[in-house]
């Protein structure tokens, strides 16, 4: 495949036009039609680029709704795979169009090209549902939030003093499972952090959080209040899930910003201290990919990254490989869980997650501010770039 006519063949109006036609509120508990309407779209998608289509159906716990994940297939199934994902879903209250419209976008268009061009290599496209959260347990949160009077009827604080209580509660939570504490563990100190301050109704509230995530520690929390989809997924296809030698998880990579401190750095880590190519940490300024992988995926990594330094690509990165394995991140690097590849990794398939860093840089992430106007589209298309790029480069090799 020639690597030049790939590039070309790359369309930025095609990619505002996927975010445009996908921006809206994809939830199972707010617009459960709007998320249907999400999966059907991808779904004509891959059908319109000739993509064989499949969708694997799931339920969860204390639900009978039943879910999908969204397969387009090229190949002869007979030889190993090559996966590229993303997710449909969004949070309440949030059109999604960084979170995770752009993910969605670039892996429709990589399914547009590559299927142009390459038909005889074993390539899956899926776009898997409820990665935000696990709607069961959503529900009793917002029920709890609206007993205690801190949120309405269509889940919005009801004042500007909520609002900020529970995004404190959220970043201080967050921080603490960044270093390493489980879930519950994370939610009591946040509790304890704030309760000096806090109003009856508003301490009632954080303290029955506790009890509703009491069963979630760090091993147990994907597949049980995040990433449902894609646990399912592997679940359903754990016996075939040695064909997959490579993934890409595509989650929120179209948001970079020009501005002195404009990106923070997870906790335990520092960008400098990994590879990367034209960042600059001093300043911290956040207008680069972040390409993270596990001790398994360091050639994925790699690849991925030699294609960013092309000159006619030129997209910023930082590589952030950690050596560690699964159990060790889980336990010392939460937050890089956080997303779809995660139960790739635990059952060993070399897998890299592309992001834009999401709320460690964007303050508009899981707002009703994550609109298509706030993303960088020159970016955008060298990430869609460099992703098509690598998987043509591999399944050559």
């Amino acid at each position: 495949m020639n690597v030049i006519n790939v590039i070309k063949s790359v369309n930025k109006e095609l990619l505002y036009e996927h975010i445009l036609r996908l921006e809206g509120t994809k939830n199972p508990i707010e617009t459960p039609d709007k998320l249907d309407e999400a999966a059907d779209y991808i779904l004509n998608k891959f059908k319109e680029y000739g993509l064989l289509i499949t969708e694997h159906h799931f339920k969860i716990e204390g639900s009978d709704r039943i879910f999908r994940n969204i397969e387009g297939f090229i190949g002869n199934e007979d030889c190993s795979e090559f996966l590229i994902n993303s997710h449909y879903d969004t949070v309440i209250n949030s059109p999604g169009a960084n979170d995770n419209g752009t993910g969605i976008a670039v892996m429709l268009e990589a399914a547009r090209i590559i299927t142009k061009e390459r038909k005889d290599k074993n390539i899956r496209f899926i776009c898997f549902s409820l990665e935000e959260s696990n709607p069961v347990i959503e529900l009793k949160r917002l029920k709890i939030a609206q007993k205690y009077q801190l949120i309405d009827k269509k889940y919005r604080p009801v004042s500007l003093r909520a609002a900020n209580l529970i995004k404190r509660h959220r970043t201080i939570y967050r921080n603490l499972m960044d270093k390493g504490l489980i879930l519950p563990d994370a939610l009591k100190e946040a509790l304890n952090a704030l309760k000096s301050e806090l109003k009856p109704n508003e301490f009632n509230y954080f303290r029955d959080l506790i009890n509703i995530y009491d069963i979630v520690d760090s091993f147990t929390a994907m597949g049980k209040t995040g990433s449902m989809g894609s646990s399912a997924w592997v679940a359903t296809n754990f016996k075939s899930i040695k064909k997959i030698n490579a993934l890409i998880n595509l989650d929120s990579v179209g948001y970079t910003s020009n501005q002195k401190n404009s990106q923070q750095m997870p906790y335990g880590l520092k960008f400098k201290s990994f590879p990367n190519y034209k960042i600059n940490e001093k300043d911290s300024i956040g207008d680069f990919l972040a390409v993270i992988g596990d001790n398994n995926s360091k050639n994925l990594a790699n690849a991925f990254c030699s294609q960013c330094r092309l000159p006619s690509i030129d997209l910023s990165y930082v590589n952030i490989q950690p050596a560690l394995s699964f159990d060790q991140i889980a336990k010392n690097l939460n937050m890089l869980l956080w997303a779809d590849h995660a139960p790739f990794w635990k059952n060993n398939v070399p897998a890299i997650f592309l992001t834009d860093t999401g709320d460690l840089r964007t303050p508009y992430e899981h707002t009703p501010a994550d609109t298509i106007d706030t993303l960088n589209f020159d970016f955008l298309e060298k990430v869609t770039k460099a992703t098509i790029t690598t998987i043509t480069d591999i399944i050559e090799k």
